[in-house]
C-alpha cells in the first residue's frame, strides 16, 4: 500500500508495467502452491495472496493518474467512466474465468491468475505510450 503514496509525477507506463509484473510474480507462488492441497500449502497460498494484494491499490492509483495525464480536462469524466467500466468488466471476466477453470480443480483456477496478470503486463507494455521525460 505504501506504493500508492509515491509522487504522482512518477506514474507512467514504466511504473504501471513494473507494478503489474510484480503482481504477476507475487501470484506465481499461488499457482505452484495450489498444486498440492495440504494444510501447510493452504497457509502459504493465503500468505502469497496477502502479499499479492498489496499491489492492487498502487496499480489502481497509477491507472487513475495515467488516465488523468492522458486526457484533456473536458474529457476526463468520460475517461474515468471508461476506466471504471473497464475495471468492472475485468472483474466480471475474471470471475467468469475462475468459474470455468474451477471445474478443472483449484490448481487450474489459481494457476490462471499469474498468467492473466502477466498477459495484462505484456499488453500494457505494448499498448501504452512510452514515458516522456519531465517537461515535454
Amino acid at each position: 500500500m505504501t506504493g500508492t503514496f509515491a509522487p504522482a509525477g512518477r506514474a507512467g507506463r514504466g511504473r504501471y508495467v513494473r507494478l503489474v509484473s510484480a503482481f504477476a510474480a507475487a501470484l506465481a507462488p499461488v499457482a505452484v502452491l495450489s498444486a498440492e492441497p495440504a494444510p501447510l500449502a493452504l497457509a502459504a497460498t493465503a500468505a502469497s495472496l496477502a502479499v499479492a494484494g498489496l499491489f492492487l491499490t498502487p496499480i489502481a492509483a497509477t491507472s487513475y493518474v495515467l488516465t488523468q495525464q492522458a486526457t484533456a480536462p473536458g474529457q476526463r469524466t468520460e475517461a474515468f467512466a471508461w476506466l471504471s467500466t473497464g475495471q468492472a468488466a475485468g472483474n466480471a471476466a475474471g470471475a467468469a474465468m475462475a468459474g470455468l477453470t474451477a471445474a478443472a480443480g483449484p490448481a487450474a483456477a489459481l494457476g490462471v491468475l499469474p498468467a492473466a496478470v502477466a498477459l495484462a503486463a505484456l499488453l500494457a507494455r505494448s499498448r501504452l505510450p512510452p514515458d516522456t521525460p519531465a517537461g515535454q
